[in-house]
């Protein structure tokens, strides 16, 4: 009885010692696959087997280089579609990291570089490129109306991203944007996020360069959150000081200025257009505001061109349940920079309205008015009409009255073009007219009489 002991004894010693010699395997395993280049080829390649067979597309390296547990680089990185067709290329992807952090529950990336991508936005037959053959398939949404959206992250994220020399490139590989840098910090936790972009500048088609662009933004589930963006271009800067929107209720907020050299808006404008501008200022400046849901919305919008141009637009309404609106167009206009004549300045004031109609319709009225107008005074005018916003059809009644002249205009709009127009004008006194016109056109001979 004394040695019926030893040979569990025995066998359990070979347990501790087989057990001990497991996990020295495992962790000779684990030392040799995070510090050697067999070993990251080894992870990469297994990785890749296994992600190109849950997707449509597909995902091919040409090279690998360094170690999995410090520093590794992987050169000619192609993603493609079901057709083979390129979505994204890049000459490297360069990642530092360290594995440790994730013991404590963090995936820590130091460097997450990519060098010279190339996104397609169309594919060679000049289709939208299908983006979604990369997406694995994923379970199904949980038809809960209370859950929160997106994502919850069972690590928290700290990652450095930076972009050199990046393009989008569009049908027939025409460049979209160039020589894109960007460097920038991505952070997230359960359902919060933030990405901070520090630095990006960036050459644009038929557009300014972009010289500099920065902005802070936030997730917090549902509420998307934008931060003191700043983006300065040849000749433009915008500035967006804060922006929000419950992606869930829709409840959104926006302050938005924007300022512009006229010359900068040359080249998408004629000449004569381009000309007029300049004389009326030499800086265009844009500030927007807008709160509320989609219920009861509120927005007010200024357009200056100083000091010859001033546009404004306020209004309140709703574009869900029962649409409806109440804006008020208002223009200060100076004639005199703008003709090179003594006409002053005028300032109309439009009035729309917009309600619910029968059949899903809107009721359009409004009115016209121009109380401190100097040469236009006594210009006045309005409107009736309804607009189905699902064909997109418009009926349209105005009329117009000024020095005497009266002018009607029936006009209807539907299949995206004009159906109906009938225009009627009458002048019981033509002298009246002529005189104002000739205010703007001095060569006007002296016409006396009535016109219908």
């Amino acid at each position: 009885m004394r040695h019926s002991g030893k040979p569990a004894r025995r066998a359990l010693a070979w347990l501790v010692w087989a057990l001990l010699a497991l996990v020295l395997a495992l962790l000779l395993l684990l030392a040799a696959l995070l510090t050697t280049p067999l070993g990251l080829r080894l992870v990469v390649s297994l990785g890749l087997a296994y992600y190109n067979d849950t997707i449509a597309g597909s995902v091919t390296i040409d090279d690998i280089g360094g170690t999995l547990g410090a520093r590794f680089v992987l050169r000619g990185v192609m993603l493609r579609d079901r057709h083979g067709h390129a979505l994204v290329t890049a000459d490297a992807l360069t990642v530092a990291w360290s594995p440790w952090p994730l013991l404590r529950g963090d995936l820590v990336v130091r460097e997450l570089r990519l060098d010279r991508p190339r996104v397609h936005l169309v594919d060679p037959r000049g289709e939208p490129s299908a983006f979604a053959d990369l997406a694995p398939p994923s379970a199904p949404e949980p038809d809960d109306p209370h859950a929160l959206p997106g994502p919850d992250l069972p690590l928290d994220l700290d990652v450095a991203l930076a972009l050199r020399d990046a393009a989008v490139l569009g049908a027939g590989g025409a460049v979209v944007v160039d020589a894109l840098d960007l460097d920038a910090r991505a952070q997230a936790t359960g359902r919060v996020a933030r990405l901070a972009v520090r630095r990006a500048h960036a050459h644009l088609a038929d557009a300014p360069a972009i010289r500099l662009l920065r902005l802070d933004a936030r997730w917090t589930a549902p509420v998307v959150r934008l931060d003191d963006l700043r983006l300065t271009a040849d000749g433009a800067a915008l500035h967006v000081p804060t922006a929000e929107l419950d992606v869930r209720s829709l409840r959104g907020a926006l302050d938005l200025r924007a300022a512009a050299a006229t010359a900068a808006l040359a080249p998408w404008l004629s000449p004569g257009t381009s000309e007029s501008l300049t004389r009326l200022g030499d800086r265009l400046d844009l500030t927007a505001v807008a709160r509320g849901v989609p219920e009861d919305m509120f927005a007010d919008i200024a357009l200056d061109l100083a000091p010859g141009l001033r546009i404004s637009l306020a209004g309140v309404g709703a574009w869900r349940g029962a649409p409806q609106a109440d804006l008020q167009l208002a223009a200060e206009l100076d004639l005199t920079a703008l003709l090179g004549r003594p006409l002053g300045r005028v300032r109309p004031v439009l009035d729309l309205r917009a309600r619910p109609h029968a059949a899903d319709r809107l009721a359009l009225s409004g009115d016209l008015r121009c109380r401190d107008c100097d040469v236009l005074a006594g210009l006045s005018g309005g409107l009736a009409g309804a607009f189905d916003p699902v064909r997109g059809d418009l009926s349209l009644q105005t009329d117009l009255r000024l020095a005497g002249l009266t002018a009607a205009l029936d006009l209807r709009l539907a299949g995206g073009g004009v159906h109906d127009l009938d225009l009627a004008v009458s002048a019981p006194d033509l002298a009246r007219p002529i005189a104002l016109a000739r205010r703007f056109v001095p060569t006007l001979p002296t016409i006396r009489g009535a016109a219908s």
